[in-house]
């Protein structure tokens, strides 16, 4: 019953969604100048595919894999200047009778807005905490990057390509291990009258373990005015805790 809900209303959303799609394209005019910067805020609701990797426990317990399908709330915001951009997304679900929470912050730093070509450096800190009826997992993840940006104006355009490090901390009930990652990844951003659309891709490449992990996470923005709109929010994350796909939909304000 809980999904056929859910289902209804992402039905909905995305039908209202559509609307504002075509009433946005004929629109003209585009957001207001916000060079003075802005903040935009967005509560969100939508669905949850996790997998959960539960470790081996001892002998006649080899690890598992779960995997559930759950509602998963979230909130979204972000502050933006012409030089330096602030992501936080939170966001809790309850897949396999297990309470998952997690907040993603990143900071971003830019070189001139008037230039096509600039650099670019920034640092996140991300957090994931999966209380399950066996042992927590608790997650904890630094990282910084550096890169540079590529402005298309033309295309309403621009591709942030970098690399960084990220030191990552996991701990499974007493079990605690650490390990360090390259991140080699691509943002594309795009900027259209009323509609803002941004897609992330980044490879995690663990360098104790050997593996490499893919991350992607895409987001579009369609303003029904300067001030209110809609956001959905798509996301496929591989961890070695846990594999996560999730879609979210809701209302978007900016300040």
């Amino acid at each position: 019953m809980r999904q056929r809900r859910f289902i209804g209303m992402m039905a909905m959303g995305l039908l209202l969604l559509t609307g504002l799609v075509a009433t946005a394209s004929e629109d003209q005019s585009a957001l207001r100048d916000h060079s003075g910067g802005m903040v935009v805020v967005s509560p969100l609701i939508g669905s949850n595919r996790d997998e959960l990797k539960l470790p081996a426990r001892g002998p006649g317990m080899p690890a598992t894999t779960l995997t559930d399908d759950a509602l998963e709330y979230g909130l979204y915001a972000m502050y933006v200047h012409p030089r330096i951009v602030v992501n936080n997304f939170f966001f809790y679900t309850e897949p396999n009778d297990a309470e998952v929470a997690g907040n993603l912050t990143f900071v971003n730093l830019y070189g001139s807005p008037e230039h096509n070509i600039k650099w670019n450096v920034g640092a996140g800190y991300l957090w994931h905490e999966i209380k399950t009826a066996g042992p927590t997992i608790k997650v904890n993840a630094p990282m910084v990057k550096v890169g540079g940006v590529f402005r298309c104006p033309k295309l309403h355009l621009s591709l942030n390509p970098y690399v960084g490090y990220l030191w990552e901390g996991i701990e499974v009930g007493s079990y605690e291990s650490d390990t360090e990652s390259m991140l080699y990844g691509v943002t594309l951003n795009w900027h259209w009258r009323m509609l803002m659309a941004t897609c992330k891709y980044y490879m995690q490449d663990d360098q104790d373990t050997d593996e490499q992990y893919n991350v992607v996470r895409a987001r579009l923005a369609v303003f029904a005015n300067d001030t209110v709109g809609l956001l959905m929010r798509a996301e496929y994350m591989e961890h070695s805790t846990s594999d996560d796909t999730s879609f979210l939909i809701g209302p978007v304000v900016v300040f």
